[in-house]
């Protein structure tokens, strides 16, 4: 089972989007960026769980709320990103 990141420059980002998805019902993790997911200079992360990935960036896209880069890691702790 993959995991998701949208990753976010600010915490105040993070967090708008963390709102947005609670609100919907989704259910994520605010976190700093693990090292490897931060080398364009995003510091903050939303982790997803698996196929609800397209349901937050279609919420996200939907709502206005804007995020860096979106990354898929499976579980042996390797990324990559994924196109938006």
């Amino acid at each position: 089972m993959y995991d998701y990141y949208f990753t976010f420059r600010s915490i105040t980002g993070a967090q708008r989007a963390e709102k947005v998805l609670y609100g919907s019902g989704i259910r994520v993790k605010l976190l700093r960026s693990p090292k490897f997911l931060s080398i364009k200079g995003c510091g903050y992360a939303l982790k997803v769980r698996g196929g609800e990935f397209v349901t937050v960036a279609n919420l996200l896209h939907r709502v206005g709320v804007p995020y860096g880069s979106l990354y898929r890691v499976g579980p042996e702790g390797t990324g990559e990103e994924l196109p938006v």
